[in-house]
């Protein structure tokens, strides 16, 4: 007789039944492989059948992509499986924005929004308005004030109260590094000519004479009084649905996940709180850095990179992560508080937030803690700093890490860059021409050296060899990807694309189409272990996609998009519609127009 372990065993061991699974097909799906950031994609000499499927496998049981490319290939399916024909469209991973702001996004979304005003008269008959149409509102708050709007003086409470001063209006920057406020709400906050003191790295504009507040509130002014103190008016019901209202915004625009950049207790806990109203999941993924704000103790710096670790452990699973620190290295250079290497058009210059000496210490208790630091940097000088703290850890260690914005960047840094293998978190959607006039000016004009060779360099930085992520820096700009796209590929306006007379800012920094759709999604993944099975449409991968709808004459061949130089594109990605998102392979939008 024989052994047992010598029986054959039953077939249905060796091949197992498909699981019941939802096949997608009659479209061009972009996987997006590893080699997709790399520099040598740069050059997109990659042929269409190794970067583009026929058709996607996913099983229904847990979201996951079982089986992506010829339909020829197809493993044997379940005979249940549901068969969905995408209409030859494009499908693109779903997008990951790699740098936002979520409460404050939400929140946004119901304030006046002075994006359309071009001068101080129009920002007042705005809010004047905004007042008139509801009396009742405690307060008014507007976003959307650009420097270039009220010319090269900082403007005061004054103006604001001209129009409306027996209500608080607060008026944040386009930027988020201000506040400009009447005199009722700096009351509110308790600002007068006595104090607070100015908090470090931050300023309170004030009188020289006397000491009276101005109204203008910057950098760690805002951080640390302004944005507490309207995080304490809002109810706990207003700041959850302002939660939602972002997470809504995202998903019909195709993103699955974000990185929340500068998390704090308020955003945390109402996370925490839709999240269990989701019953335990949220509406996409969010992977955040906690904020660090540099304090002149040294011990209060590492209390709060503590803080940032107890974090990590309480929250750490696939919908909401702590991830790492956020380390605000300078301001913005339309304001003139970024950190330069060389002065401003007026002679001017601004120190950094976190100066070397302050910042190597935090970067190395995070990273031997085992978290990620993210270093906002905007500033040549800033962006220096910021790449010698992290490589003062070493290249195995340096490469964990990320630095955000890079608007004006040296050569040589981002050379450095490169080679450490640090991730270059970019917005492209700050590069476009229409709001860049200001930032032009105080950098020296158009023809200036600056901003006509050095903005925002991000081809550079990727053939150097630095990844690159692509998000929005919501509410700072718009969030749609697409549009941020837009601009990251033809370095042309979004916000005005009729405008002949706005020129494309260093043109040849623009990224091809391919490659910017990679950094928009496995861009963001792939610096976040939480979202390591996203950005892909590979198997094993979470299912999470986005089918768009292409103008006409992509019509047969909607992947060629992708294969075009940037500058050929035109308005296509502006014209291009996301008409359903979905998440774990389940549709968690459609548009009017769906399948």
């Amino acid at each position: 007789m024989a052994a047992a372990s010598d029986k054959e065993t039953p077939p249905a061991a060796l091949h197992p039944p498909p699981p019941p699974a939802t096949l997608y097909h009659n479209a061009s799906f972009f996987v997006v492989d590893q080699d997709e950031l790399l520099p040598a994609a740069l050059a997109a000499t990659r042929g269409a059948p190794d970067r583009f499927a026929e058709c996607t496998l996913v099983d229904d049981a847990d979201g996951r992509i079982l089986y992506v490319g010829a339909l020829a290939g197809l493993p044997p399916l379940h005979p249940a499986t549901r068969r969905i024909n995408l209409q030859g469209r494009l499908v693109v991973p779903s997008f990951i924005d790699s740098h936002t702001h979520l409460l404050m996004f939400g929140r946004a979304l119901r304030k006046v929004d002075l994006a359309a005003c071009t001068s101080m008269a129009d920002i007042q008959a705005a809010i004047a308005d905004a007042a008139r149409r509801d009396p009742a509102a405690p307060r008014i708050l507007a976003k959307g004030w650009m420097h270039r709007m009220t010319g090269p003086e900082p403007p005061t409470a004054a103006a604001i109260d001209a129009v409306v001063a027996g209500r608080p209006v607060y008026i944040e920057s386009k930027d988020l590094h201000s506040h400009w406020c009447n005199s009722r709400a700096m009351e509110e906050l308790g600002i007068t000519k006595d104090g607070p003191a100015d908090p470090d790295g931050g300023r309170i504009h004030r009188d020289p004479a006397d000491g009276t507040p101005l109204g203008l509130m910057e950098e760690n002014a805002n951080i640390t009084i302004v944005w507490p103190a309207l995080a304490r008016m809002a109810s706990d019901e207003q700041t959850d649905a302002d939660i939602e209202a972002a997470f809504q915004a995202y998903i019909e625009t195709g993103v699955t996940g974000v990185v929340d950049m500068a998390l704090e207790d308020t955003s945390l806990e109402a996370l925490r709180r839709v999240k269990a109203k989701h019953g335990g999941t949220l509406p996409l993924r969010v992977s955040a850095h906690w904020l660090v704000s540099p304090k002149d103790d040294p011990a209060a710096n590492r209390a709060q990179v503590e803080r940032a670790l107890e974090l990590s452990k309480l929250e750490k699973d696939e919908w909401l992560s702590v991830i790492g620190i956020k380390l605000v290295c300078d301001g913005v250079i339309d304001a003139c508080t970024a950190a330069l290497k060389e002065p401003y058009n007026n002679g001017n210059n601004c120190g950094p937030m976190w100066p070397l000496d302050d910042l190597i210490p935090v970067v190395h208790q995070a990273d031997a803690a085992g978290l990620r630091c993210a270093l906002h940097a905007i500033g040549d000088q800033a962006v220096h700093i910021a790449v010698e703290a992290l490589a003062s850890l070493g290249p195995a260690r340096a490469c964990r890490h990320r630095i955000e914005h890079l608007e004006l960047t040296d050569p040589a840094d981002v050379a450095r860059l490169g080679s450490l293998g640090i991730t270059a978190s970019i917005q492209p959607v700050h590069a476009d021409p229409a709001i860049l006039s200001n930032w032009i000016a105080v950098l020296g004009g158009p023809e200036a050296t600056r901003p006509a060779t050095r903005a925002f360099a991000y081809r550079e930085m990727a053939a150097a060899g630095a990844p690159l992520a692509i998000g929005s820096d919501a509410p700072t700009a718009p969030h749609a990807p697409l549009r941020n796209l837009h601009v990251a590929v033809s370095r042309r306006s979004a916000r005005a694309p009729l405008d002949d007379t706005l020129l494309p800012a260093a043109p040849e920094h623009a990224l091809p189409p391919a490659f910017a759709f990679a950094a928009a999604s496995r861009g963001g993944a792939r610096c976040c272990p939480p979202l390591a099975h996203a950005g892909s449409l590979a198997p094993g991968c979470s299912a999470d996609f986005v089918v768009v709808d292409l103008p006409d004459r992509y019509a047969g061949h909607p992947h060629s998009l992708l294969l075009e130089d940037g500058a050929e594109i035109g308005s296509a990605l502006l014209e291009a519609r996301v008409v359903a998102t979905y998440l774990k392979g389940r549709q968690v939008f459609a548009s009017e127009a769906e399948l």
